[in-house]
């Protein structure tokens, strides 16, 4: 059985993540901001209600892709901005960027981080050679792998509305198509090269930190880093050589499996992540 965060499945009341939004959370983070959700509402314009509203799940959200930290005390949020965070509102305040945009995505998938729908559908539900699956099967699979209704209609609403620009994730990965999901590789580009670097830095860091040589075996199969972003083991071996190029690490392939040294760390490489963006 998978085991995952505890955390609400219904976090996100129903809302989808807006662009704009997440944006205004983000800056109130990088100044420290304190509040309810009435006055955050007020400082925003994000609408909220006495028992609804978007102020709260959008604050999840945030929190979920790793922009933003808060703790909750006396119906006051405090927020925090992530490290990653900084570096987001530094180069992409209004969260344009497809590199943003990846951040997001990946942390939204991670076992300690991210949404517990995300890290199920796309990290481990999600195999090399899953290419589509029937909505109703996938409640029926995944019913039996956590043990408990999954709720994936946020999900349906996210990936099924149009690619307008404040869709912040309703762009990558995933189609959503009469029932069916249609999963999709992420398009590499180099000028995401360090969101690759990133990611798979923190998740050797997260999963892996008591060795400094991993095999591609364990990178696909224990920390399944490649499905977040659909990457299939060709994929990933190619991405390798472009971050052993950059000095992130280092690839054996006279070794069976082939081993991988990270050189860097996670930390080091958030300063970077923009830096082949045009």
């Amino acid at each position: 059985m998978i085991e995952l965060k505890k955390d609400s499945f219904e976090f996100h009341n129903k809302f989808q993540p807006q662009r704009v939004y997440l944006a205004q959370i983000l800056n109130l983070a990088a100044n420290g901001y304190e509040g309810t959700k009435e006055e955050i509402s007020e400082v925003t314009g994000i609408p909220t209600g006495k028992s609804s509203g978007k102020v709260v799940p959008h604050i999840k959200y945030a929190n979920y892709m790793g922009l933003i930290n808060y703790s909750l005390c006396r119906q006051k949020y405090k927020l925090e901005i992530t490290e990653l965070g900084k570096e987001v509102y530094k180069q992409d305040p209004m969260l344009t960027s497809k590199v943003t945009h990846l951040l997001c995505h990946y942390n939204m998938c991670d076992d300690i981080q991210g949404a517990p729908q995300w890290t199920y559908l796309f990290k481990y539900f999600k195999e090399e050679n899953t290419q589509c699956i029937n909505v109703d099967i996938l409640n029926k699979i995944a019913f039996k792998e956590i043990g408990k209704n999954v709720d994936f209609k946020i999900i349906n609403t996210i990936y099924s509305s149009s690619c307008s620009e404040d869709n912040i994730l309703g762009r990558i990965l995933l189609k959503v198509n009469k029932g069916q999901y249609e999963f999709e590789k992420v398009p590499y580009n180099f000028e995401e090269i360090y969101v690759y670097a990133y990611s798979l830095l923190d998740s050797w860091e997260k999963y892996c930190n008591d060795s400094n040589q991993i095999t591609i075996d364990t990178l696909i199969e224990n920390i399944r880093w490649g499905n977040i972003f659909g990457l299939n083991r060709s994929s990933i071996l190619d991405i390798l050589d472009e971050l052993e190029d950059l000095g992130i690490v280092e690839v054996n392939k006279q070794m069976l499996p082939i081993v991988i040294q990270r050189i860097d760390s996670s930390k080091n490489v958030i300063e970077k992540l923009y830096d082949f963006c045009g």
